[in-house]
């Protein structure tokens, strides 16, 4: 995963999504909403800095969000 790329995550009961932001192979802390988190990115499992559609920002591992696969063309599209 990448820059630019659209992540989804658990959230409470529901599911949260965004664009990741920055990408971070080390530890990083940030201060989001008036509270400073941290996460331990590694190369295996980098931290991104994820915007959600709000404009909030979070912080979290690789491991802890999916990429969204935006539909492509059909295949009768593709043929056109």
């Amino acid at each position: 995963m990448r820059k630019g790329t659209q992540v989804s995550w658990k959230y409470g009961t529901g599911t949260a999504t965004g664009k990741i932001e920055e990408t971070h192979k080390e530890s990083v802390t940030r201060k989001l909403q008036g509270a400073e988190i941290t996460r331990h990115g590694t190369p295996d499992n980098p931290a991104f800095v994820i915007v959600q559609e709000n404009g909030d920002r979070v912080l979290k591992l690789q491991s802890e969000v999916k990429a969204r696969l935006t539909p492509g063309p059909s295949p009768k599209e593709r043929r056109a």
